[in-house]
């Protein structure tokens, strides 16, 4: 068997992984933790959506601000101050959307668009902390991306570990003739 073949037929019936294989535990662990955050950010939506409940709000004012990232990017968040009662106590808030995200300046300028300074909106509150507050009552598309593609991805290692094991498996169980080198004699029979 050429040396290829064979240390890959014996690295699988050694119970050695062959290299290619060796850190998928660690990508598919990196991507477990991505989804696993995604799911939860769902699940964080989905309550404030159903628990959160509606008050008259009245915006004090209203701004967009660029957020840097680490690599030099620029992205834009909607900032709305509001006020809000509850039980007579007076709240003031700033968040806008259901989860803090930034995205581009046209999406943040049209929120601000929606909360003029002075106009009465509804605010969703917290019942158990009325101190916390967003305005925009709709889904983030943010936490489903970070489901997806995790799970996409690690689809396609899944399948390419099993394409691999597939190949090594054939490799070793097929039988591969030895021809000699060019120029050289053929090999004598026993």
């Amino acid at each position: 068997m050429p040396a290829g073949v064979g240390s890959i037929a014996a690295a699988f019936s050694g119970g050695v992984r062959p290299p290619a294989v060796q850190n998928v535990g660690c990508v598919l662990a990196t991507l477990g933790i991505f989804a696993v955050v995604g799911a939860w950010l769902m699940v964080l939506q989905a309550d404030r959506l159903a628990a959160w409940r509606p008050v008259p709000a009245t915006v004090v004012s209203s701004d967009v601000i660029a957020v840097r990232g680490r690599k030099g990017g620029t992205s834009y968040r909607p900032v709305v101050v509001y006020t809000y009662q509850i039980a007579g106590r007076t709240y003031t808030s700033h968040a806008v959307t259901i989860i803090t995200e930034s995205r581009g300046w046209s999406w943040a300028n049209g929120l601000i668009g929606r909360y003029p300074p002075g106009a009465r909106t509804t605010a969703y509150v917290d019942p158990k902390n009325p101190a916390s507050a967003y305005l925009v009552h709709e889904l983030s598309f943010f936490p489903i991306v970070f489901v997806c593609i995790p799970l996409l991805f690690g689809g396609l290692v899944v399948l390419g570990i099993r394409r691999t094991t597939q190949q090594a498996a054939l490799a070793a169980a097929t039988p591969v003739p030895v021809l000699p080198a060019q120029g050289s004699a053929p090999p004598k029979a026993a």
